[in-house]
């Protein structure tokens, strides 16, 4: 900037100061004279009031613990979104094997009418099952993931001898009435080893396959009722693990031991005693190779025996001198020892219910084990891993009227020593397979 510019700079800041109308100032003036004035609402400070469209010339800052909960919720919601990924993403849990050696679950059984579970090594117990109905008898698949058990009818008459099959997921969620027809609470049930299906043998004499899923109906597979039957007529039956592909069952006479296919065709003698009504109970290994069963001497009484599946290799499992009844046995899960009900005659003929015996299938002495049962004997079963044998009165076993409760005792197999579980049972108590 020149130095004459600089000192004309007073003058000039006091013309632009000075007030004075432009030249143009009347034209203006003519151009809008006939213009009406623009509407007051298209302003928008005359639509909203002003305090809601300023920011204030502070900013307030939100509390200290919004900030922190703000933080909280959203890390809750990431936490929570990465969690249902992840078991999104999960396989599922790992099942047993449905026959030999697995872990050992829960306990379930029935007491007031409902169905429970219990921890056998802290005693905790819940309910898992309950409602109006008088449910009982439940029953762990082999698999460990499903459970059956029954559920009482009652009529309009009042009979209550009626029962449901009903089929619900492990912790008794999902449960779904599988017959229409009704059946006893002394009709067999079995699961099939994958779980699919349940074998019934109704009062009808009728071997039936029940889907589990109840995505079709009931299928009799053997019916020997009446001139028309379509298969023969059984007491008692049982699928060959590890597939269930065959059965194996009793005719009614009770003189021989048959198996037929699993559609019920095919079937054909392993064993025959004529006039002895023996032979049952029997029960597969867990393999499927080999069957035990009891049979009737006249010198020694009722005694256990074991053969190989198909029918060779019959031999008498116990040996003591004197005269016994054996009943009512189960193998352990690693099939080399089978837990039996013993009675031995007195002298004066009474017959004194001894303790649980466990013997070898090689054979051998017969080890008593856990206390002596009631005079009926007990209602027992292997634990999955074979370290305990679960043993309940036979008083509280299904169509024993007026049983009232138990308490479980768990039996060491090896030593004898046993324990009592806190829990109070009224039906027989089914041990959960889970994987190892």
């Amino acid at each position: 900037m020149t130095t004459e510019r600089i000192d004309r700079l007073p003058e000039l800041l006091e013309e632009l100061a000075a007030p004075r109308t432009p030249a143009y100032y009347t034209d203006i003036l003519a151009r809008t004279s006939g213009q009406r004035q623009r509407s007051a609402r298209t302003l928008m400070e005359r639509i909203l009031p002003m305090s809601e469209t300023t920011l204030p010339s502070v900013r307030s800052t939100p509390p200290a613990w919004r900030t922190f909960a703000i933080v909280l919720l959203l890390a809750a919601l990431v936490i929570a979104l990465a969690a249902t990924a992840f078991i999104a993403s999960r396989p599922p849990l790992p099942l047993p094997a449905p026959y030999g050696v697995a872990a050992n679950g829960l306990v379930a059984y029935s007491a007031g009418g409902d169905i429970h579970a219990a921890d056998p090594v802290t005693g905790i117990a819940r309910v898992i099952v309950t409602g109006p109905e008088m449910d009982r008898s439940p029953i762990f698949s082999r698999d460990g993931a499903q459970m059956a058990f029954r559920r009482q009818r009652g009529d309009v008459l009042g009979r209550t001898d009626d029962f449901d099959l009903v089929v619900a997921r492990a912790d008794g969620t999902g449960a779904r009435v599988l017959t229409s027809e009704p059946i006893s609470i002394q009709d067999p049930v079995e699961w099939s080893p994958d779980g699919s299906f349940l074998l019934l043998l109704n009062a009808h004499e009728q071997i039936v396959r029940i889907d589990a899923s109840g995505a079709t109906p009931p299928v009799v597979i053997a019916d020997g009722v009446g001139a028309g039957g379509t298969g023969p007529v059984v007491t008692f039956a049982s699928l060959r693990p590890p597939n269930g592909a065959q059965i194996l069952f009793r005719p009614r006479d009770g003189s021989a031991l048959s198996i037929m296919d699993a559609d019920g065709t095919g079937a054909r003698t392993l064993i025959e005693k004529p006039g002895s009504d023996t032979f049952e109970p029997f029960r597969w290994s867990p393999d499927g190779t080999m069957i035990a069963f009891r049979q009737s001497n006249d010198d020694d009484g009722t005694r256990t025996f074991i053969m190989n599946a198909d029918g060779s290799g019959v031999r008498q499992l116990s040996d003591e001198p004197g005269v016994w009844v054996e009943s009512d046995f189960a193998w352990s899960p690693d099939g080399k020892s089978i837990a039996i009900n013993r009675w031995r005659m007195s002298g004066s003929g009474m017959h004194e219910i001894q303790p649980i015996g466990v013997v070898s299938i090689d054979g051998g002495p017969v080890v008593g084990v856990g206390p002596v049962p009631v005079s009926e004997g007990a209602v027992f079963d292997w634990s999955p891993d074979g370290s305990t044998i679960l043993s309940l009165p036979a008083t509280v076993y299904e169509g024993v009227p007026n049983a009232g409760s138990a308490r479980p005792i768990a039996i060491d197999p090896v030593d004898g020593t046993w324990r009592e579980l806190a829990v109070d049972v009224e039906s027989a108590a089914s041990w959960q397979r889970t994987a190892p």
